[in-house]
């Protein structure tokens, strides 16, 4: 993704900091914000969690920068701990198999946005709910929720894909 130069920079700037150079992690933090900001979006559940994870990123790259081999790719490591951190915070905060639990929340912007979901998924109708139910929260592949209802993989994803706009529309 990133070219050879600035993958070089990156490399150089990530070794400045292994060296407690505060000023290297500003740059880096200005020049990798943005793409590894997209990917946390990319995958968490929560979007609004990305800043967090970027945060927690940026602390395990300095902790981490002593131990970082210069000859590898200093963007994809970065690219690999906001993924993984990513992850696991999906992991921690995974649903508990039912709609209408209620898990406890750190914050109120995280009981905000789940009510905010309810109120979207509320307007399905049950076998759109039954989809959203078997992919989201039972973690179904699309191939293991058609083989559930008896439809092709690939009008499953297609509702699928509706469905999100749907609820999409009614969230922004």
């Amino acid at each position: 993704m990133y070219g050879d130069r600035l993958v070089k920079k990156i490399n150089k700037l990530i070794v400045k900091i292994a060296q407690g150079d505060d000023r290297a992690l500003e740059v880096l933090f200005e020049l990798t914000k943005k793409p590894l900001l997209y990917v946390a979006k990319t995958y968490l559940i929560d979007k609004s969690c990305a800043e967090d994870v970027l945060s927690e990123t940026y602390l395990k790259a300095v902790n981490g920068a002593p131990r970082f081999d210069k000859a590898k790719n200093g963007y994809n490591w970065l690219y690999e701990i906001t993924k993984n951190t990513a992850l696991n915070l999906n992991r921690k905060f995974k649903p508990v198999g039912s709609l209408d639990r209620v898990p406890a929340y750190d914050s109120f912007d995280g009981l905000i946005n789940r009510v905010a979901v309810e109120q979207a998924v509320s307007v399905l109708s049950d076998a759109e709910r039954q989809i959203v139910y078997m992919y989201f929260f039972e973690r179904k592949t699309i191939s293991e929720v058609a083989d559930a209802l008896g439809k092709g993989k690939s009008a499953v994803h297609a509702q699928l894909q509706k469905i999100l706009a749907k609820v999409k529309n009614i969230l922004l």
